[in-house]
């Protein structure tokens, strides 16, 4: 039996990586479409066999296969780029999420009073599903490295630490997401449910309390263990296609039922962000874009 060589299985886990992708986004677009033709129109079911057949386990195995498929692609990619240096960064953010997500299901710190349904699978200590501190995991860390793309070279700002810069910024994209992942996870859709309702598309407000203080804390662990240089040998076209491909379904449910503001909110937060990091990277050193960024990366030959 022939033994690849180091290059040769970084390349295959990058293939891999690059299929687990593009099926999560084939899962996404496939439940926009359930969700827009059949949630919304259940008279349709009854014209289509295996649409009746499929529809009564299609929330939970889409919604937990999306999640599945993000991780494992993110594994991958990471295994073929940085070897095992990541494991000690997943590690540090499952805890630490899954503490978060406990503490606020049980006691309503730091995001609300909630609780999860049965369809994102089973629940670790009765409470968080297992697969939620993975979501945490893979879209901080792509938030954490298009922050390391926007802001350039490491450098410091006045007083302010490189670091901090990077962990406030990286929090700030990921909290973007959650723009559209709660209207659309818990008002749309029933993947889990408050207890008291906001009003914002049901979401209360300590919720982007929660959201920022949790993702603060996994932008540092992903800072000091795993660190902007290693992120910058990961390609950005990755983490990017991964971010934009778990925008698909929060948004794609929003625009299904006419919620258009979540969606203008993210558009408009989205390019306020990136306008204050390129100012930061601009005042921090020499101005490095994430175009710039994304060229290096295409040149850049495979570990």
């Amino acid at each position: 039996m022939t033994q690849l060589t180091p290059s040769q299985s970084n390349a295959t886990l990058s293939k891999v990586a690059n299929w687990l992708l593009i099926a999560s986004a084939v899962i996404a677009l496939i439940s926009v479409f359930g969700f827009k033709f059949f949630t919304l129109n259940p008279e349709l079911l009854a014209k289509f066999d295996w649409a009746m057949q499929l529809y009564p386990y299609s929330y939970k195995a889409f919604a937990q296969a999306q999640i599945l498929t993000g991780f494992l692609a993110t594994a991958a990619l990471l295994a073929a780029r940085a070897k095992t240096h990541w494991i000690k960064a997943f590690v540090g953010v499952y805890a630490l999420s899954f503490f978060s997500e406990f503490s606020g299901t049980s006691w309503g710190l730091p995001f609300g009073h909630y609780e999860y349904t049965d369809l994102l699978g089973f629940k670790l200590l009765g409470k968080v599903p297992w697969l939620i501190p993975m979501s945490w995991f893979f879209m901080g860390f792509a938030s954490y490295r298009l922050t390391v793309g926007l802001l350039g070279p490491s450098g410091t700002i006045a007083r302010f630490p490189a670091a901090l810069i990077r962990c406030l910024l990286a929090t700030a994209v990921l909290l973007l997401w959650d723009v559209t992942l709660d209207p659309a996870m818990s008002k749309t859709t029933p993947f889990w449910i408050w207890e008291q309702e906001g009003s914002y598309y049901g979401m209360p407000a300590v919720n982007i309390f929660g959201w920022a203080v949790t993702g603060l804390a996994i932008m540092m662990v992903f800072e000091w263990g795993f660190g902007a240089v290693r992120a910058k040998h990961v390609p950005i076209r990755f983490f990017l296609a991964l971010y934009a491909t778990n925008l698909i379904l929060p948004l794609g449910l929003l625009a299904a039922v006419g919620a258009w503001a979540p969606l203008g909110l993210t558009l408009a937060m989205g390019w306020m962000l990136v306008r204050i990091g390129r100012w930061v990277g601009c005042r921090a050193l020499p101005r490095m874009s994430i175009r710039q960024d994304l060229a290096d990366a295409s040149s850049r030959s495979p570990a």
